[in-house]
């Protein structure tokens, strides 16, 4: 309904709130808001049927021009948004389309409900890869419940789990998480990540893994070895805060983290 084509991320976003605002102060104050952002976004003879519309509008009516103007705005943001989004979350899905689907619905919802947070220091965009981030970490939390634990040794004897303290959860674990993750995908090498989802996501021994890679099972040994050895000292390096991670996180380190 409404054309926001040239209004940027942010001013939809006032758009949003303002509507959002004037809905919780009554009818009159939900009229102006309307009236100002229809102004705004519609050309003269929409507008001029909106208006006369406006003025017998009961309060349900009045309740479906405020929802048909939310959806209009919400949708035409999100839609920008989510060629950032879809990435972040289809990586975590591990490349699951129906679950790619379902943590984008999330993503969506959550920035709705959490929009007055915005403090437009920042651009949205970056404000809403913010809440990505969070809500695709408590979507790992999530998946883990549903994974036994398991101990993550490998041939060589590196316990990736026993690295990091056992502790009780902490409300920074999120962002903990988030920075692990960020930090394991930015330090090691796409053949290293490979080759790790190799043994402990499909579980191959090291002669598939070796016809895999097209090399000796004697190398993919020694390269599963230094592969593992650089996950263990990226973890290492986040001991300092380490102690803080729940042991949630320290399952997702390998089975999820690494997706």
């Amino acid at each position: 309904m409404l054309d926001v084509a040239q209004q940027s991320d942010e001013e939809i976003v006032r758009m949003i709130r303002r509507l959002l605002d004037a809905a919780q102060k009554g009818s009159p104050t939900l009229e102006r808001a309307l009236k100002k952002i229809w102004k705004k976004t519609l050309d003269e003879t929409s507008l001029e049927e909106w208006l006369r519309r406006l003025k017998k509008a009961s309060d349900e009516a009045l309740q479906a021009m405020l929802d048909d103007a939310l959806n209009s705005l919400w949708d035409t943001l999100f839609q920008r948004l989510e060629r950032t989004l879809y990435p972040i979350a289809f990586d975590a899905c591990n490349r699951n389309f129906e679950d790619t689907k379902d943590l984008l619905q999330e993503i969506r919802i959550t920035l709705l409900t959490s929009i007055s947070n915005y403090k437009e220091k920042a651009a949205f965009k970056s404000y809403a890869v913010g809440v990505a981030m969070h809500v695709r970490s408590a979507w790992f939390r999530k998946k883990a419940r549903k994974i036994q634990t398991v101990d993550v040794l490998d041939d060589e004897g590196l316990d990736i789990l026993d690295s990091v303290p056992s502790t009780s959860p902490s409300p920074d674990a999120a962002l903990l998480e988030e920075e692990l993750v960020a930090n394991i995908h930015e330090r090691l090498r796409p053949e290293e990540l490979k080759i790790i989802r190799l043994r402990y996501e499909r579980d191959l021994p090291h002669d598939e893994i070796a016809e895999e890679l097209g090399i000796q099972p004697g190398a993919a040994r020694t390269r599963l070895h230094r592969a593992m050895k650089a996950l263990l000292e990226i973890v290492q390096d986040h001991r300092i805060a380490s102690d803080k991670l729940t042991e949630t996180a320290k399952r997702l380190f390998v089975c999820n983290a690494l997706n």
